[in-house]
């Protein structure tokens, strides 16, 4: 049987755990309202009588959380992971053998560079799990090497072409990032964090490998400029010609005690749907011996 307290949460995954089943949401909206026609000093018209009592019956209807699909999902591949152990994924070709998540170090590696150079100081990647009693996660950069002295916690997103990088520009941060910056300062106690998404290169093997796929296309051409033009492209692969204001963009992310708890409270009856779902699982394969 599963351990209740060592089922965790990664941050990452915190928005699904957030999500209600669909059409399951009762939203400050609907209370706000309740509260303008409770407040209200002249009498209700019919109209606002029958409003006021459908979002009544719609807060009581929705009272008891609904987990989403995308959840549940979520949950039942947690249950595996408790039950049969991590398995074997297997490796996606990468552009010289190098896999996505190794890239996505790599790049992160330097999106950190980016970071301090911008700003003047230094930042600190951390490598290892941190974990509390409901989440786990792995946070990208402290302002500090002793995490305990550490006053913020970033979490690095890299971005690798500039249409993407631009689709941040005057958009506010989105949810899903806000809640795992949420988890971090959870797990560590810190009150402030920060998303910085960062317009990045390509790792030195990829590069390498259009350089060698450019100098083949062209080999038979007997093109004298072949040098210079690689070394435009590459300027432009490298994004050298953009500002390093011009590659960063960040998001301040301050506590919020109210929503931590919403989250440990969401973690307990995701621990509930796990434990049952076990309950579901071995009785349904001792019917089917």
């Amino acid at each position: 049987m599963i351990n209740r307290k060592d089922i965790l949460i990664r941050c990452s995954f915190i928005h699904l755990i957030m999500q209600n089943e669909k059409g399951s949401v009762f939203t400050e909206a609907n209370q706000s309202r309740i509260d303008e026609l409770r407040a209200r000093t002249k009498p209700l018209t019919v109209k606002m009588m029958e409003e006021l009592i459908g979002l009544l019956d719609k807060k009581e209807m929705f009272s008891t959380i609904k987990l989403s699909d995308s959840c549940k999902s979520y949950l039942r591949g947690l249950y595996l992971n408790h039950k049969y152990g991590n398995r074997y994924s297997f490796i996606n070709n990468g552009s010289q053998n190098i896999t996505p998540m190794v890239r996505g170090i790599k790049q992160e590696d330097w999106a950190v560079k980016m970071l301090s150079e911008f700003r003047g100081c230094k930042y600190f990647r951390h490598k290892g799990r941190i974990k509390n009693e409901y989440l786990i996660g792995s946070a990208d950069v402290f302002d500090n090497k002793d995490i305990l002295k550490a006053k913020r916690v970033i979490e690095i997103k890299t971005k690798g072409t500039i249409a993407d990088f631009n689709k941040r520009v005057g958009t506010d941060l989105e949810e899903n990032h806000r809640l795992q910056v949420q988890g971090y300062l959870s797990l560590t106690g810190k009150e402030l964090g920060e998303i910085v998404y960062c317009l990045v290169p390509p790792t030195e093997s990829v590069i390498q490998e259009q350089k060698e796929l450019f100098y083949n296309l062209d080999k038979n051409k007997k093109n004298l400029n072949l040098d210079k033009k690689w070394a435009e492209i590459e300027s432009d692969i490298r994004f050298n010609d953009i500002p390093l204001n011009e590659k960063i963009i960040s998001y301040k992310v301050e506590r919020d005690n109210k929503l931590i708890d919403q989250i440990h409270e969401r973690v307990e009856i995701c621990r509930d749907w796990i434990l049952d779902f076990e309950k579901y699982h071995i009785d349904w394969l001792n019917q089917n011996k």
